[in-house]
């Protein structure tokens, strides 16, 4: 993968693209939420963009949510989703139930963590999302953040966890035409 991103960047260079950078925030404000029943854990999490200056021929390249959870199921499959929280929300009122998180019905992504990959990589889950920050950073769209579904269970101590999660941006800024 990192070839192929090398031989990506190396492409738009040649084409007049300036160097691309890599920006790697950490949320802002992260919840684990009470349980609903329908899934195991769930998390809400923000990411506060609005230092980020956008625009002027930015382009993304790749926008994950990137995080190493310890104590995760190695045994058997691990399912996630990640869904966008539609509506505001404050971590006061979400983590004590008073207000339940409203997201989108379908994911952005998912990814699912196999005994073998658990071996390879532990807990790390790599969720794919350039559509939604790109949205967020184009204000196509209101940055509510995201919501993580575990589909099954609860990580050991996941709550001492949720900063330890990173929403990885890399993007090139494409000069524009004089």
């Amino acid at each position: 993968m990192k070839a192929i991103l090398l031989v990506m960047f190396l492409s738009l260079l040649s084409f007049g693209v300036s160097a691309g950078a890599m920006l790697k925030v950490a949320p802002s404000e992260a919840v684990l939420l009470p349980s609903d029943g329908s899934v195991g854990a769930r998390v809400a999490m923000k990411f506060d963009l609005s230092g980020v200056a956008w625009g002027s021929g930015r382009q993304i390249i790749t926008a994950n949510l990137d995080w190493s959870i310890a104590g995760i199921d190695q045994d058997a499959p691990s399912s996630f989703n990640v869904k966008a929280i539609t509506r505001a929300w404050s971590k006061e009122t979400a983590e004590s139930g008073v207000s339940a998180v409203q997201c989108a019905s379908e994911p952005s992504d998912h990814w699912t963590l196999e005994a073998l990959d658990y071996e390879r990589i532990g807990g790390f889950l790599r969720l794919r999302i350039p559509d939604l920050v790109r949205s967020w950073l184009e204000n196509s769209a209101s940055n509510q953040g995201v919501l993580v579904e575990f589909e099954r269970g609860t990580p050991t101590n996941l709550k001492a966890q949720l900063a330890n999660a990173k929403l990885v941006i890399h993007y090139v800024v494409v000069p524009e035409e004089q």
